[in-house]
């Protein structure tokens, strides 16, 4: 059913991953330069330098598998496995925006500064708990169920 609760955890995700295209990940300021990586790139888009991993495309594809696993409502066992694929697609984008925060970190601070981290990889962040709560919730689902057909 769609009003279940992991309907709600994973509208949470999806609204979580578009905000965060929003907001920059990361802020490096040296000296009077000021650049920021967001979701496409850097801003202002420099010549000489460029994200090595395209995260947009990770965003996307999480949002897609959180959509997916909302239709999947019906197929408690195949939501569930959405849902694993989801929890390692937002790792797996988390882990990539760090190496590439890491990595310009290294251009643009000359004399060891750290960049400031911004809201988009909060709400990155915040989606992991929000996946774990509805494979959670989808799991109590299934146990309902199988208990329910012991009955019959």
């Amino acid at each position: 059913m769609l009003q279940r609760i992991q309907t709600v955890y994973l509208v949470l995700v999806v609204v979580f991953v578009i905000l965060s295209m929003f907001f920059p990940y990361a802020t490096f300021i040296n000296d009077s330069v000021v650049v920021k990586i967001n979701a496409f790139g850097l801003d202002p888009t420099q010549t000489e330098t460029t994200v090595r991993f395209p995260i947009y495309v990770g965003l996307f594809m999480i949002i897609g598998v959180s959509v997916s696993s909302i239709g999947l409502f019906k197929n408690r066992k195949r939501q569930l496995l959405f849902g694993k694929i989801n929890y390692i697609l937002i790792l797996l984008t988390l882990v990539l925006l760090l190496i590439d925060i890491d990595f310009l970190s290294e251009k643009f601070l000359k004399d060891n500064g750290l960049p400031i981290y911004g809201w988009g990889t909060y709400f990155i962040v915040c989606s992991l708990p929000l996946v774990f709560l509805a494979n959670r919730a989808i799991k109590k689902d299934e146990a309902l169920v199988k208990s329910l057909d012991r009955l019959r």
